[in-house]
């Protein structure tokens, strides 16, 4: 599913957000392509030189199909989940988890940055208990 971008502004804003909150931000990523990520052949470079002035952008993608041999798809049937991946400060209780998630969730929601969340384990190994 295609989201909004991760602006330097939007990535501050949620990092500064995360200040106040037992999780610390990692990253914004596209994980579980459908049916694989769509990929960019020769016919994809000739077609944004002869119209694009060399800029491969969404143009070029929607005008010739995925380079996968047999595929044929459009740009759009290619999708993705984004998801945005967390990781704990500290051990935690569930109320607190709670609490901040749905800060958390609300700004990216907001922004339509992503589908939801991925926990990244620590060296410590934090839990929520």
């Amino acid at each position: 599913m295609k989201k909004n971008i991760l602006t330097d502004e939007l990535k501050a804003e949620f990092e500064k957000l995360c200040i106040d909150t037992i999780f610390s931000f990692k990253s914004i990523t596209t994980i579980n392509p459908k049916p694989y990520p769509y990929t960019i052949g020769p016919n994809h470079i000739k077609h944004a030189a002869d119209n694009c002035s060399g800029m491969l952008g969404e143009a070029t993608l929607k005008a010739i199909p995925c380079a996968v041999p047999r595929c044929n798809l459009p740009y759009e049937d290619h999708t993705y989940d984004t998801v945005c991946f967390l990781q704990l400060k500290r051990d935690a209780n569930k109320d607190e988890a709670n609490k901040d998630i749905k800060i958390l969730n609300d700004f990216i929601m907001k922004h339509d940055l992503a589908e939801g969340f991925c926990f990244v384990d620590t060296d410590k190994k934090f839990r929520i208990i």
